[in-house]
């Protein structure tokens, strides 16, 4: 006979199995009410209008890994960063230099690349060589208006 007794140390406590990101995104704005209320909605605005501008990127790199995994697509752009590492630095360089992307946009194709097996070094030269800054936030433009 099996005994189906769960012992209470089998589970994890409550405050383990919380995702402490999570918790984080929701104890921030619960301070700034407390300590600095009228700043509450300028800054809840601002994360809101800096997480739809880059989800877009997010969703894009997600759905693409997806797709490379899916349909097997990985290997071939796995063998598109095989040969030399010199080369594969200088191509990464170039692309990173030459994208729209700011720093922080562009980590969604740094996760991009490296689930599809890119080595680290032409990951970290594409990402080293993307603009610091928006190139939209010089011609302004907000950088939400896509058209």
């Amino acid at each position: 006979m099996t005994d189906h007794a769960h012992n209470r140390l089998d589970t994890p406590p409550f405050w383990k199995r919380l995702d402490k990101a999570v918790m984080v995104i929701l104890v921030i704005p619960i301070l700034l009410a407390i300590f600095d209320l009228p700043q509450l909605v300028p800054t809840v605005t601002f994360a809101g209008q800096a997480i739809l501008h880059t989800g877009i990127f997010i969703i894009f790199a997600v759905l693409a890994v997806g797709y490379l995994k899916a349909s097997g697509a990985e290997n071939i752009l796995a063998k598109a960063f095989e040969g030399r590492e010199t080369r594969m630095i200088i191509m990464a360089a170039l692309l990173g230099g030459l994208s729209p992307f700011c720093s922080c946009e562009v980590i969604p194709f740094i996760a991009a690349l490296l689930a599809v097996g890119a080595p680290l070094s032409a990951v970290m030269a594409f990402w080293l060589a993307s603009p610091l800054m928006d190139p939209a936030m010089f011609s302004g433009k907000p950088q939400w208006a896509f058209w």
